[in-house]
């Protein structure tokens, strides 16, 4: 009796998620950590501070855009920690237009500002926002988050591999259980 091949479907699925854990694991084995001396700090008088909030899926998620005087390039506080990281209602309650603030961001960056497909404006994201003595977010707390990250993406390809085994494991015993039936029937 010969074995039947697996379905289209199954053989995508498998290929998809063969796929995915690979991608996982080549980035945890690829990840590289900033370190604090990676990141510059630029100085200005704020401009503007625009805070743009989203729902999606009852999960609440957002991102500021910080415009400094004499200067055309966009200051984005991204969504990846704003909304964990950021003390925004003290932002907002203490820091008035026309202060001096200070922004860090990767050095690479500030010295070659992205431009994002949908927004022409060079824009470097920030990770560390001060105004005096005052820190809004801190750049140790980005590196932390970046780290845990990593060990939740090791943790799904470890998951991965596991759940990627028990299905090769099923499909060898389908395959060898006709010959089984042939071999008692002899």
């Amino acid at each position: 009796m010969q074995n039947k091949p697996l379905p289209k479907n199954a053989r995508i699925f498998l290929g998809v998620l063969i796929a995915g854990v690979l991608w996982l694991w080549i980035g945890f084995l690829r990840f590289k950590s900033n370190e604090v001396r990676d990141f510059a700090t630029v100085t200005g008088k704020l401009l503007s501070a625009e805070e743009s909030i989203s729902y999606h899926n009852f999960q609440k998620s957002g991102h500021l855009e910080i415009r400094l005087q004499d200067s055309a390039l966009r200051y984005c506080v991204p969504e990846d920690g704003y909304m964990d990281f950021f003390r925004r209602e003290a932002f907002f309650a203490e820091v008035p237009k026309g202060c001096t603030i200070q922004l860090s961001a990767l050095a690479s960056e500030i010295a070659s500002p992205r431009t994002p497909l949908l927004n022409p404006t060079p824009t470097i994201f920030v990770r560390g926002v001060r105004v005096g003595n005052r820190q809004y977010c801190m750049i140790q707390d980005y590196i932390a988050w970046q780290k845990r990250n990593n060990w939740w993406r090791l943790a799904l390809a470890a998951a991965g591999t596991a759940f990627l085994s028990f299905i090769f494991h099923r499909i060898s015993r389908r395959s060898e259980t006709p010959n089984m039936v042939e071999n008692a029937s002899a």
